[in-house]
């Protein structure tokens, strides 16, 4: 019988964004920041945050949760304008936000200032649109989900209209939406700050291993954005695929009858969870292979 087959994604995992956000984390400790507080989860992944926590790390959903003077860092994701002046009012502020999505958020306040039509594409509620939402004035950007949602927008007012998305998007799903607001407005501009390259690059290398394994395995927290895309992804590349947030929710006999496995992971998965991936795949006989 042919031995059972490990390929991993061209381009999987920890994005520089995440690996920026951490060593800001590991700085702040190291410079005697203890008790440290961040807030919201610093990236959307249950094993770093418990990580984290385990080395005497808070997170809070509000600063006000934060005692005096105490150090707060802003998450990955960033936040609004308003919160952090209200924060660094008496607390000492460390921004760890992604410097894409820093450019989103400068983007969306500048198109406003300049009397555009700012759309922006994104998950209502999800931190980062939260945080592009507060750098322009309450109301002045239009959230939408997809194109079902243009029927729900005001007529085109003559104002040129920037589109902006949520750097976790479906890119595919982007260029879609992007068609069809051309269809209701006549003038969009588009900025170069869309879905993030670490995003784009991950989502084409799923459709690539899609081409040759039987079934996909996605390693990434449930309640991450950029995961849940790649998991999206490989389904519509019509390949079987699962969602796993550890190696250790998989049993042996999850896999029974794959001879050709993929592996990816979100931008938000740490090297040592695809480590520990690739050495319980390993035991049930599936060899790393780099063969089409």
């Amino acid at each position: 019988m042919d031995k059972r087959r490990l390929f991993l994604a061209e381009s999987m995992g920890m994005c520089n964004g995440v690996r920026r956000a951490l060593d800001i984390v590991d700085r702040a400790l190291a410079a005697g920041h203890a008790p440290l507080y961040i807030l919201h989860e610093i990236v959307h992944n249950n094993f770093v945050v418990e990580c984290l926590r385990r080395r005497g790390v808070f997170f809070v959903e509000d600063p006000a949760d934060v005692p005096d003077g105490a150090c707060l860092i802003l998450s990955a994701h960033g936040t609004s304008p308003q919160v952090r002046a209200a924060a660094e009012k008496r607390l000492q502020i460390v921004d760890a936000t992604c410097p894409l999505v820093r450019k989103v958020q400068q983007t969306a306040f500048e198109a406003e200032k300049a009397g555009e039509r700012v759309i922006l594409l994104g998950h209502a509620g999800h931190p980062e649109v939260i945080g592009i939402l507060g750098h322009c004035p309450p109301g002045t950007i239009e959230l939408v989900r997809g194109p079902g949602d243009l029927a729900n927008l005001p007529p085109d007012d003559g104002r040129p209209v920037r589109l902006l998305t949520q750097t976790t998007l479906n890119a595919d799903e982007v260029a879609v939406f992007q068609q069809k607001l051309a269809e209701v407005f006549t003038d969009i501009r588009l900025d170069r700050a869309q879905v993030c390259y670490a995003t784009r690059d991950r989502q084409q290398a799923v459709r690539e291993l899609a081409k040759k394994v039987e079934y996909m395995l996605i390693l990434g927290s449930f309640h991450s954005s950029n995961a849940a895309r790649l998991l999206e992804t490989a389904r519509k590349a019509d390949v079987a695929a699962r969602q796993i947030d550890t190696p250790e929710e998989l049993v042996a006999g999850d896999l029974a009858g794959i001879r050709k496995l993929g592996l990816s992971a979100g931008a938000s998965v740490p090297d040592e969870l695809v480590d520990r991936t690739v050495a319980r795949l390993a035991e049930w006989g599936f060899v790393l292979s780099r063969e089409g």
